[in-house]
């Protein structure tokens, strides 16, 4: 029997886990003729970490561009750091017996059920994107039903000036820039004490300077004698710069202000991880009180 099998790895890359995909040449497969495909690498003389992490995904690029089914090594590292991070597992003491809601936008809620299933990097960017599309209506909708208040004024024609003057404060707004409008949204959607309880869980990350591999680095966003009281002031607009400057590093090829980015490593997986949960957190908030 001559058959071709695939190797892939599974979805989670649990422990490396492996399933088989048959494609049959000649005859049809059976359960016996599952062949599982292996390699192995040679000519390192000694072990150094470094080379051969790079060798590795040279190989793993060459193999995948001669063949999209090609098996390829799965690098595993850093996971000591994954012992440091601690992640919020329930915002409220319980589940609540009964949840009430309203009809949500549908494009919020496939972004964030999106969020939920990919890696960190897009998950970042998942939820960036739905703080972008939701600043972007929210002002504009705010706006709106100022104007609709002001041409809805029944002394609008005795005292024009008044209203005019109304007019032209109230569509300021729609020159903000976008980071103005996310900070805006996060702000009036958002409940600081929600926002803590995730970056307390992590407080000596966020109290301390992050640095990515690509040269982006993330300066002590608390310091570690912040409280819930402290936190309060001002905390919207902090966060709303970070995870711009974080979205830029990710999404760009040289991030416009300081030319660093965030490589697409595993280290940098993990490192950005503690602020997808606070990115994450925002959003979901933001579908639910936006």
């Amino acid at each position: 029997m001559n058959l071709y099998a695939r190797a892939r790895d599974s979805k989670t890359d649990f422990r490396n886990l492996i399933y088989l995909v048959e494609e049959p040449i000649e005859e049809e497969p059976t359960a016996a003729g599952m062949v599982p495909i292996s390699f192995y690498v040679s000519g390192f003389r000694t072990y150094d970490k470094d080379v051969i992490e790079e060798v590795s995904k040279y190989l793993n690029f060459f193999m995948q561009y001669y063949d999209r089914d090609s098996p390829y090594i799965l690098i595993h590292s850093f996971a000591e750091l994954s012992k440091e991070l601690a992640f919020l597992e329930r915002i409220e003491g319980g589940f609540p017996n009964t949840i009430s809601t309203r009809r949500k936008d549908p494009f919020l809620m496939d972004l964030i059920l999106a969020a939920s299933r990919v890696g960190s990097r897009l998950q970042f960017i998942y939820c960036y994107q739905l703080l972008e599309y939701a600043a972007f209506y929210y002002v504009n909708d705010e706006i709106r039903r100022e104007l609709t208040h002001i041409v809805s004024a029944p002394d609008i024609h005795s005292d024009p000036e008044k209203y005019v003057a109304r007019v032209l404060e109230t569509t300021s707004d729609i020159r903000l820039d976008d980071e103005a409008k996310v900070d805006r949204l996060i702000k009036t959607t958002c409940k600081p004490e929600v926002i803590y309880k995730e970056i307390e869980q992590n407080k000596s990350y966020f109290s301390n300077k992050q640095e990515f591999e690509g040269g982006f680095t993330v300066e002590p966003f608390i310091s570690g004698d912040t409280t819930l009281e402290s936190f309060r002031p001002m905390w919207h607009s902090k966060i709303a710069v970070t995870l711009r400057f974080i979205r830029n590093a990710l999404v760009h090829g040289r991030e416009k202000r300081f030319g660093k980015v965030i490589s697409p490593t595993a280290k940098n997986d993990m490192l950005i991880r503690p602020w997808c949960c606070v990115a994450r957190r925002i959003a979901e908030q933001v579908v639910l009180f936006g």
